[in-house]
This record gives structure tokens, C-alpha cells and sequence, in this order.
């Protein structure tokens, strides 16, 4: 493997310089092109946790299919040379991309998350990749670029502007991680859809002697309680959407929920505001003795203390480095039905609202005013480059190689372990937490609330009391520190 020259940098006060080991971040990158233009040069690539590097003791097997597929790519177009980035592990990227944007030296290509684009970072500083999704994907038949890309992917990349500028390859996903062994001696042959038979489940495995379900109510523990939050109220809400997404722009922002609660669009004793609390109580007789408190759920899993887990789809290369060799597999999280809470839940799938595609596949590409060498020629280059790495085969190739996201590419495969992660990705619903976490007071009300409600210490009324004052405290503070919100235009 080639080895590869490393790219940092300094940011000073006041100040925009870039320290460079061996040469400037786009060396050659300038190119030259040829009588009959065809661009040769070199194209500066910063992948992220995809970026090939040579083995060392801290990482023994690190990421190389983006080196063979940038070999592969250099035979087939002699004079083209791809050059990795490498950047220390606290790299801040916007304060970094903003850095060499000013002085010109962006990368080609560049990780970013997708929503700091247009929000905390300027778009002007990156190419505009519609045109290109319009044309015909060279490699894969009888599809133009953007069509190769899943549809609710590309909705979330999509900024105000109309215009896309980001290419997006991998997914974030979170699902129910199982113990195949503990499954097959309960006697469960299938893996449950829905909170119903979920609950079934956790039973059958109770009765066969297992613990069926990891959990932590320790804040620093877990994000589960968030999660359950979101599959919950996005699933009760899904019939209100339209009262709550006022401004009429895809999603549901901070003002947005202030404003629903403030309006009594969404109230906490609407018994949609905390159905969650009552799903979250029905879980308790299934959950390891240690609940209640701070617990290493993965270990517990690891250890098969526990039947099941609810994590994210980096679980299997954790698995992998430890050298776990049970069988497991996942589902989705199982979302309620109409039968769960009535009247309150519905038949929405809402597993899906746990996730997002803020992995590392998530490339840019600069343009002239940030990025020097960046000419009509080349950007040619760039983005053929990109395609190819796009293509399913190899998006899969890359990300399953890392382990811990899931490829979103049409015609992609995730590992046999994430094989079903995906499956509610496409819903046809809102992504809504009822604003829960408006202010750190609320969001740590709310957390105490629920966990001293699945202790039994509290009830139903209690709680509800309770928030009810502390949530209309809370919300009025948000509202008071927003004054550019001008949210007396939506008040009732």
C-alpha cells in the first residue's frame, strides 16, 4: 500500500494558517489537461473513519478498500492520483473547513455532516451536486446518479436552497441486537414487528430462565430513553403533523415544538405526550436486575447475561474486536400499533425515527472559491471518482468493512448481522419528541419523572402534575431567549 502523506492543521487565534507534513494539502492538485481535455492530477480525499491507513498496534486491521479501489480507479485513468487526508482525531470539521475554505486549500472532497451545511457553514463554499445526479450513472445500468440514492436519504440532504451538496452512502441505524441461542431455546421462531410481539417475546424468554432485555436508567448510561421517546410520539403525532409543522419546511424545529406546546396543539396530559412512560413500565419485569441504575449494557450482552440489546449498528465491529463468537442478529425497534395504547397509538411504523445518515460516508466537494485547483476540468474527474465509489458493490465493500454503519446505496448489502436495520427506513412519517429537550431543566424533569414512575414512587397523576407546570415554565423561557423566532404570528 502507498503510504500517505498526512495533513494537519493549526488553527490559531485571529489568525488562518494550515501546517502541512510534506507538501500543501493540494499539492499538484492543480493538474494539467490535455489537447483533447482529459484532466490529469491529483485529488485530495479526507474520508473519515473510511480513510486507508497503515496497521499499527492501536488499530491492527484498519480500513484499506478505499486504497484498492483508489488503485483500481489510477490504473484504469493513468495520470490520476488520489491522495487520502489525514487529520488528527480531535479535528473540529467546521472550524476546519472554514479554515482552509478562507485560504483556499479545502480538499476535493471532503467528510462533513450534511446539516452544517446552509446552517453553521456557508454554501457558497461547495459545489452543487444536482446536475450530476441528473446524469446517467457510468456504473450502474439504467440509472442516473441520484437514483441510485435512497429517497429519504436524499429528502434530508436536500437544503432550502432546492440545491443538494452532499453525497451520502451510509446510515446511522439503531435496532433490538439478539442472542440467536437464547431465541431458539425460548422457542421463538420469528423476530416481532411490533410492540405486542415484542412483549411476547420478552415473555417466552422470561419463561425459558433468561434475561430478556438490556436496559440502563442511568442518564449518562443510555440514549434509549430518547429513542423510545421519539418512536413514541412520533408514532402518537402522526395524525397532527401538519398543526405542528407550521412553517411548512421538513421538520419539526425547536420553535415548532415550543410553539405546539405552547398552543395545546400537544399537552402533557393528552395521553399521547407520555405514552412512552406507560410503555416503558410494562417493560420493567423483563429488564436485568440493574436497571435502575448505571450498568455496562454491552458488556451484559457480550457476557449473554441478556437475551436482547437496543443499540446502534456499530454493535457487530465491537463484537468483532472483542472476538465475541455467539450467534446474534438484529431487528428494527418494534414500534406500537392501534391495539398498544388506545386511542393513542396508532399503526405508523416508526422505527425508523431512531437513526440518521450521520456517518462518515458523508462526502462534498469544494469549488473555486474555496479550493484553488478546483477547475471545470477536474471537478469532472472528482465527481466520476465519486461515482464509482457510489457504486452499490463497493459502498457496501467500504462501509461493511468499517462495521459500524449500514451502506444506504440502492442494491447495497449491510452485514448479516444490520441485515434488517434498514427496513422502516423509507416511513412515511415525522421524526417528533415532543420537545422534551427543549431546555437541560425539562429534559432532566422529564428524565426523573419517568424513572421514578417506572419505580412505582410516583403515578400517572403525580407526574402529569408535575410537568405540567414545569413545561409551560420552560417552554416560556425558550420563547423569551428566541426573540428572532417572531412567533407571535403562529400564537393562538
Amino acid at each position: 500500500m502507498r503510504s500517505k502523506k498526512v495533513l494537519s492543521f493549526l488553527l490559531a487565534a485571529g489568525m488562518l494558517a494550515t501546517l502541512v507534513t510534506g507538501c500543501s494539502s493540494n499539492g499538484s492538485g492543480k493538474g494539467e489537461v490535455s489537447d483533447s481535455g482529459e484532466w490529469t492530477g491529483e485529488i485530495t480525499f479526507f474520508a473519515k473513519e473510511y480513510t486507508p491507513s497503515e496497521p499499527d498496534e492501536i488499530n491492527p486491521n484498519p480500513p484499506t478498500k478505499l486504497q484498492e479501489y483508489a488503485d483500481e480507479y489510477e490504473e484504469a485513468h493513468p495520470g490520476v492520483t488520489i491522495k487520502f487526508v489525514e487529520l488528527p482525531g480531535d479535528t473540529v470539521m467546521n472550524e476546519y473547513v472554514m479554515t482552509q475554505a478562507a485560504a483556499k486549500t479545502m480538499p476535493d472532497i471532503t467528510f462533513l455532516n450534511y446539516d452544517a451545511i446552509g446552517t453553521q457553514i456557508s454554501t457558497d463554499i461547495f459545489t452543487p451536486l444536482n446536475e450530476y445526479f441528473e446524469k446517467e450513472d457510468p456504473y450502474v445500468e439504467g440509472k442516473t446518479w441520484g437514483e441510485t440514492f435512497n429517497d429519504t436519504v436524499m429528502e434530508m440532504m436536500q437544503k432550502g436552497n432546492g440545491n443538494y451538496y452532499t453525497v451520502s452512502g451510509d446510515y446511522v441505524e439503531t435496532g433490538i441486537y439478539y442472542n440467536a441461542r437464547m431465541f431458539e431455546e425460548a422457542g421463538i421462531t420469528e423476530t416481532p414487528e411490533n410492540w405486542e410481539e415484542f412483549i411476547d417475546v420478552c415473555q417466552k424468554l422470561k419463561d425459558a430462565g433468561f434475561t430478556p432485555l438490556a436496559w440502563s436508567m442511568a442518564q449518562d448510561d443510555t440514549y434509549s430513553v430518547s429513542w423510545t421517546n421519539r418512536v413514541f410520539l412520533s408514532n402518537c403525532y402522526v395524525d397532527q403533523m401538519d398543526e405542528i409543522d407550521v412553517d411548512g419546511v421538513a421538520g419539526i424545529n425547536d420553535m415548532e415544538k415550543a410553539l405546539a406546546l405552547k398552543n395545546g396543539v400537544v399537552s402533557v396530559d393528552d395521553g399521547k405526550y407520555l405514552s412512552y412512560f406507560e410503555a416503558l413500565k410494562d417493560l420493567v419485569p423483563y429488564l436485568n436486575d440493574s436497571w435502575a441504575s448505571k450498568s455496562d449494557l454491552e458488556r451484559k450482552f457480550m457476557m449473554e447475561e441478556v437475551a436482547m440489546y437496543w443499540t446502534g449498528s456499530w454493535l457487530p465491529k465491537k463484537m468483532a474486536d472483542a472476538e465475541v463468537d455467539f450467534e446474534f442478529g438484529s431487528f428494527p425497534f418494534p414500534t406500537p400499533t392501534e391495539n398498544t395504547l388506545p386511542p393513542y397509538t396508532t399503526n405508523a411504523v416508526t422505527s425508523g425515527a431512531v437513526g440518521g445518515p450521520t456517518g462518515s460516508f458523508q462526502y462534498c466537494v469544494s469549488n473555486a472559491d474555496s479550493n484553488s485547483t478546483m477547475s471545470d476540468e477536474k471537478l469532472e474527474v472528482v465527481m466520476d471518482w465519486l461515482m464509482y465509489i457510489t457504486e452499490p458493490s463497493r459502498c457496501s465493500e467500504i462501509v461493511n468493512e468499517y462495521g459500524s454503519y449500514c451502506p444506504t446505496i440502492e442494491g447495497s448489502t449491510p452485514l448479516p448481522e444490520n441485515e434488517h436495520m434498514l427496513d422502516n427506513l423509507n416511513g412515511d412519517y415525522t421524526i417528533y419528541d415532543g420537545g422534551q429537550g427543549l431546555t437541560g431543566t425539562l429534559s432532566d424533569t422529564m428524565f426523573r419523572n419517568l424513572h421514578q414512575y417506572m419505580l412505582g414512587e410516583v403515578t400517572m397523576d403525580e407526574v402529569i402534575s408535575t410537568l405540567s407546570e414545569t413545561v409551560e415554565q420552560e417552554v416560556n423561557i425558550k420563547i423569551e431567549e428566541n426573540p428572532d423566532w417572531d412567533i407571535d404570528q403562529y400564537l393562538k
